[in-house]
């Protein structure tokens, strides 16, 4: 068994889809990154408005409501969004499929 850690960098002023290759309950992200960067799963939230912050040298875990009596509410598309562009700088794992 190997572990699904995706690394990736981050786009100036821009959403970056992340992939996960599996529908999602629970995504830990780690900001490596001397900038927030803010976090959806939804590809129109903004900063402002359905997406997550995570500050610098940080890690949270983004989800849906897991106690859903409605199995659907899953994703498997994560949005990142940094005002400064970083290579390398967030590792995203999902941790409940």
């Amino acid at each position: 068994m190997t572990l699904d850690i995706q690394t990736i960098s981050t786009q100036a002023a821009q959403n970056v889809a992340v992939q996960l290759g599996v529908k999602c309950q629970q995504v830990l992200v780690k900001n490596f990154g001397v900038n927030d960067i803010w976090v959806g799963i939804d590809a129109d939230a903004t900063k402002t408005d359905g997406m997550a912050r995570i500050p610098s040298d940080t890690a949270q875990v983004i989800g849906s409501n897991i106690n859903s009596v409605w199995p659907g509410m899953t994703f498997d598309t994560l949005y990142v969004y940094s005002d400064e562009a970083e290579t390398d700088s967030v590792e995203i794992q999902p941790v409940q499929w």
